[in-house]
């Protein structure tokens, strides 16, 4: 059975998808393919709206240093990539040693934000 891995070389991953999904329409118009993957993790029993997500975008094997040399290229120009790499999402980065805020601690924070705007409702229509 053939995975991912086989045939595609992972370049970013975290929980901002819109900026993940800016890279992919860069690497694209470079004219590099991409996969990009964004399972959903649940996080009903928290009490979240709607599901957290994580996203990890792939290119072909043999097309990572190029779709990392676009991305360095267009780190000075785009603020979206500037924040993958505060963010730690660029592989290789000089930032990179902040690790992404896992699944679990994502679901966490937003099943604790629901809990204190539930509180501040009821202390509020008493």
């Amino acid at each position: 059975m053939r995975t991912l891995d086989d045939e595609y070389d992972l370049v970013l991953e975290g929980n901002e998808d819109a900026s993940i999904e800016i890279a992919k329409q860069y690497l694209e118009e470079a004219g590099i393919p991409t996969l990009l993957d964004q399972p959903q993790a649940s996080a009903g029993t928290l009490g979240a709206a709607q599901p957290l997500t994580y996203a990890r975008l792939f290119v072909p094997k043999g097309m990572r240093a190029r779709a990392e040399a676009v991305l360095v290229d267009l780190r000075g120009q785009s603020q979206e990539l500037d924040q993958l790499v505060q963010a730690g999402l660029v592989p290789g980065s000089a930032v990179s040693e902040k690790p992404a805020l896992s699944r679990e601690t994502m679901a966490l924070l937003a099943g604790l934000a629901l809990v204190i705007a539930a509180l501040v409702w009821f202390a509020l229509h008493r």
